[in-house]
């Protein structure tokens, strides 16, 4: 998961958003004898300048680009690139407390990254057919009752995806508190407005009666899709949101044949039904090997607590 220090700068918006559709969500034929958009396979340097555009704390230092993740820390503005230790860092003045990334030897590393992630081999056969037989009635009854779509607009939908974040938040616990969304409204809708302005990304959403029940947003970068986001609103669990928006869009990676791996958020140490849930849809831990290097007096700090 990518973190900006401090929300981006905004933009102008209103050239690009349907202002049409408060309410109820009408779905947007495709234009005739047009092929529907298809997820672009972006490298490093465009997804960093990308970034770097967006108002997020990036710059480029010894041949890798490198984020602001922390004040005067840094990492690679892609988390999931690999670099040999010791062959580049960022500025000393911009990450003047440390640094880390992925190695590939596992002696080098300081500590382990668990991610759930699905490998290459996986998605290629991933099937209904291989799941549990609880998760493929879920499937089913949610592709009897949602309908799914790449959303080419997010402002007027907006206020279902305000209500979905907060439905989520008092039914996990996790991320932020329920009452940010409405206590610092601007700010989400600022930042939201924000990544979904960012080239090259993907927005799907899952629609009951034209209500949004669920959402996620990804991006892929070289063969790695990563999920950004994913909210869904408890009103509509009967209708297995979840379940249809994941099967629909790890089908859409598996169809597009660019995808090698698709990472799927953090391992949860505390939270044994987030991971079994990911899981069922084949998600398997991984332990990434990262290797850092922090200023002495982090190093003491880290000592003394």
């Amino acid at each position: 998961m990518l973190v900006a220090a401090g929300p981006p700068r905004n933009r102008n918006f209103g050239a690009s958003l349907d202002p049409s559709g408060a309410g109820d969500h009408t779905p947007v034929p495709a234009a005739p004898g047009r092929e529907p958009p298809r997820m672009v396979r972006v490298n490093l340097d465009a997804f960093a300048r990308q970034q770097q555009s967006a108002g997020y704390p990036v710059h480029s230092h010894q041949g890798v680009w490198w984020q602001r993740t922390a004040p005067f820390f840094c990492k690679p503005v892609f988390p999931f690139q690999v670099l040999e230790p010791g062959a580049a860092r960022p500025s000393p003045l911009r990450a003047p407390l440390g640094y880390n990334h992925l190695c590939a030897d596992p002696s080098r590393a300081v500590k382990t990254w668990p991610i759930l992630a699905m490998d290459r081999e996986t998605l290629a056969g991933f099937d209904p057919a291989n799941l549990i037989y609880a998760k493929r009635k879920n499937i089913k009854r949610a592709l009897a009752n949602l309908a799914f779509e790449r959303l080419t607009a997010i402002e007027p939908l907006l206020p279902q995806m305000q209500a979905a974040c907060i439905a989520q938040a008092e039914r996990t616990g996790h991320g932020k508190p329920p009452g940010y969304y409405a206590l610092h409204e601007a700010e989400w809708r600022r930042f939201l407005l924000n990544e979904f302005a960012l080239p090259d990304r993907e927005w799907w959403g899952a629609f009951h009666e034209g209500r949004l029940a669920a959402y996620l947003y990804a991006y892929q970068v070289e063969g790695t899709v990563v999920f950004l986001g994913f909210k869904s609103n408890t009103a509509f669990f009967n209708h297995r949101p979840n379940d249809g928006l994941i099967h629909h869009f790890v089908s859409y990676c598996r169809d597009l044949g660019t995808v090698e791996r698709i990472v799927f958020g953090d391992w949860a140490p505390d939270d044994a039904n987030l991971n079994a849930f990911k899981e069922s849809f084949l998600f398997q831990r991984t332990d990434l090997s990262v290797y850092a290097v922090y200023n002495p007096l982090v190093r003491l700090a880290k000592r003394l607590r």
